[in-house]
């Protein structure tokens, strides 16, 4: 199942293909019929590849060859005989190159040598399949389609469909993973002692152990560095590093500890039991390197989908390296919910993640830029004062853009409880961090407000009368007075119109860049201009707190503001969620709320047990269900 459109093939092995399951596949499906198959088979029956590597630009890379028909007791090649009969012929060893029509009906797709565990793709698992299966390795698929609309058959669509028609849908993540739990990966070919040299480390702490394993299937050599007895040890600590030619070599690509496999020694040599793994990666040498950035896939491989797809190669060596050395339960280093994600998947306990820099400077600066933000704009949104309702709101969207831009590299630009709470929820912010951000928010919007009094002709802190800043129900032409449920429903749905801005410009694509922040003020502005003579349109429960606790002022009515505000974000993140996915920093709130929601469009949830007949909606790119 790939992880964000969710497709999925209708896949038969040779020997079953009659012509009422190629009819069905073709009725149900895009129509266009193709034959995973072994380079071999290909080269003997001359079918060569379409466009070389080079030149292919099919969006996955499929190596699609030359089409074909059988030839003998055939008609036009399009029906569902006729292409039963060439699916079972090119299938059949003993068929010479001569029997077929070129072009034809039948796509052919050329079997990448290692199957699922070197590319998790559709012809991968068709072949991996039909061989575990114990038939001959040819996989006949076609990608299932919606039949209201045509488009492609997403998740529960496809769930659904298989229980309609008795099929068995199972994803590549797990192909993957029964292939990673039955066969060997890896092989350790060098186990050497070794010790840091003196000066470095106290002698007596500085015992390592150094591994190097062979991938079986690639050749590509792995580097492993063990300290203390890892066989049946608990918590193994574990720090994994990716192999980067240029950033190893010329440096500046990565940074910080987790990136320098020196710094990751210094920590397992104060631990009882500890593991530094450096996986090789793509570009272990200079010329792979040089190949991999001159190659038109190159795009594809620095995509965040190419990166998830060697990532959920890597953590599949990774895992097995862990089980050639016994070692049944780890903590990670840094964190990785990919990682852990499949490390439990295989069956290595992840007791925890280790975060050792919960109070850095970053963290301290993101905190800070809350606070400060939210202050500028409780500051500049209290001392607004015009007789024009649209010229506030527009000066209030335009500060909000602008301290956006400032604070977005630094901590995200929240300054807003209503932003910042549904993230926690939809876990694109961590439990801890969201609510210090909060704090933030709530103490900057106060100071600003206290900071209005000390230097606003005729305002005084207390003074309720004086106050500035103080949102209230205000009185509307049409009812004379705004009740507290109207003032509620335009506070609530105005928050939800802004957050959710905020999530399609965070989150969406295409990317917005530079643009987003002043598309979050340019909602701020409309919001403001049309619930202006309403409510004020706080559509901030921070900015409507701060003058409020700063002043005195209206807090009959302030609960009002804050509950429906907080109400309109949550519905808004939420709702959020199916279009534009979640994050992985989940709490015990955001679990119980987005747990269920998770499963229901099959994805697993942080701190679940994924059974191994689960769809995991969470696997790599590419990998769909068949």
């Amino acid at each position: 199942m790939q992880q964000q459109q969710q497709q999925a093939s209708a896949c038969w092995s040779r020997s079953r293909m009659s012509t009422e399951q190629m009819a069905f596949m073709v009725e149900y499906t895009s129509g266009v019929v193709c034959l995973a198959m072994e380079g071999a088979d290909l080269d003997r029956l001359q079918l060569p590849l379409m466009v070389n590597s080079e030149a292919n630009e099919e969006a996955m890379y499929t190596a699609f060859t030359i089409t074909a028909d059988y030839r003998h007791n055939t008609t036009t090649g399009i029906s569902a005989y006729d292409r039963a009969i060439t699916v079972r012929q090119l299938s059949n060893p003993g068929c010479p190159p001569a029997d077929f029509k070129r072009p034809g009906h039948i796509f052919p797709l050329r079997y990448h040598p290692g199957g699922v565990l070197v590319r998790p793709g559709h012809t991968e698992a068709g072949v991996d399949l039909a061989r575990l299966a114990g038939c001959y390795p040819t996989g006949c698929l076609s990608e299932i389609v919606d039949k209201r609309d045509g488009s492609m058959a997403r998740l529960m669509q496809l769930l659904e469909f298989a229980k309609q028609h008795g099929l068995k849908c199972i994803t590549i993540a797990q192909l993957i993973r029964h292939r990673l739990q039955h066969e060997e990966v890896v092989q350790e070919v060098l186990r050497a002692p070794f010790r840091l040299p003196v000066g470095v480390w106290n002698p007596e702490q500085a015992d390592f152990t150094m591994h190097v394993f062979r991938c079986v299937l690639s050749g590509q050599e792995h580097l492993v560095v063990s300290h203390g007895g890892l066989s049946g040890a608990s918590k193994v600590l574990l720090h994994v590093q990716r192999g980067n030619v240029f950033a190893d070599l010329i440096g500046g690509l990565q940074s910080g500890p987790s990136s320098s496999l020196l710094a990751s020694l210094e920590q397992l040599a104060s631990h009882s039991a500890g593991l530094a793994i450096y996986c090789a990666g793509n570009s272990a040498s200079l010329e792979g390197a040089g190949k991999q950035l001159a190659s038109p896939s190159a795009t594809f491989a620095n995509s965040s989908d190419g990166s998830s797809v060697h990532a959920a190669r890597e953590n599949g060596i990774i895992a097995a390296i862990l089980r050639k050395l016994e070692v049944r339960s780890v903590e990670l280093q840094s964190p990785d919910d990919q990682m852990r994600a499949c490390l439990i998947q295989l069956g290595v306990e992840v007791t925890s993640t280790r975060d050792r820099k919960l109070f850095s400077f970053k963290f301290a600066a993101a905190c800070f830029a809350e606070l400060l933000g939210t202050l500028i704009f409780s500051f500049f949104g209290g001392g607004l004062v015009s007789e024009d309702s649209q010229e506030v709101a527009w000066l209030n969207g335009l500060a909000l853009a602008i301290l956006i831009y400032v604070t977005a590299n630094i901590s995200g630009g929240h300054l807003n409880p209503a932003v910042t709470l549904p993230t926690i929820i939809t876990g694109h912010t961590g439990l801890f961090k969201g609510c210090i951000y909060i704090v933030m928010q709530l103490a900057g919007a106060a100071l600003g407000s206290l900071l209005l009094a000390g230097i606003y002709p005729g305002a005084s802190v207390g003074n309720k009368a004086l106050g500035v800043g103080c949102f209230e129900l205000r009185q509307t032409i049409s009812t004379g007075h705004l009740t507290k449920g109207m003032a509620f429903g335009w506070e609530a749905v105005m928050t939800f119109t802004l957050v959710a801005t905020v999530y399609s410009v965070a989150l969406g694509t295409p990317n917005f860049g530079n643009v987003g922040p002043l598309i979050i003020g340019l909602v701020l502005a409309a919001s403001a201009m049309l619930a202006s003579d309403k409510t004020g349109a706080a559509l901030n429960p921070a900015r409507a707190l701060g003058p409020t606790f700063v002043y005195q002022c209206n807090w009959s009515q302030i609960w009002v503001y804050v509950v429906a505000e907080l109400a309109g974000g949550l519905v808004a993140g939420i709702m959020s969620w199916p279009l534009y996915g979640s994050g992985e920093q989940y709490g015990v709130i955001g679990n119980s709320i987005m747990k269920p929601l998770r499963r229901l469009f099959g994805k697993p949830a942080e701190g679940d047990h994924v059974d191994p007949n689960d769809i995991d909606a969470g696997a790599p790119m590419e990998s769909k269900a068949v």
